[in-house]
């Protein structure tokens, strides 16, 4: 009998394992990334949109850690902040 014919079944077995063992650490990743990609979308927007109201929010190493961090509630708490300390 052939070897690999043996050797398939394990081959796919293991790679199912694998499959299975990284299957949640990328879907958490991907979950940050999607994350990150609204936080910083929603900075842009309150930047764009807030401009005629002289709401803007300066788009900074500072800015882009908070909106990663903390989400869109911390682009909303950047954009209350510049309301209220009007800086």
């Amino acid at each position: 009998m052939n070897d690999w014919a043996l050797l398939t079944p394990v081959i796919g077995i293991v790679g199912l394992m694998l499959f299975l063992l990284l299957l949640r650490p990328l879907s958490a990743l991907m979950r940050w990334l999607l994350r990150a990609a609204l936080s910083l979308l929603g900075l842009a927007a309150v930047s764009l949109f807030g401009s005629p109201f002289g709401l803007t929010v300066g788009i900074n190493a500072v800015t882009v850690a908070t909106a990663l961090v903390l989400g869109i509630p911390g682009v909303t708490a950047l954009a209350v902040s510049r309301l209220i300390l009007n800086l």
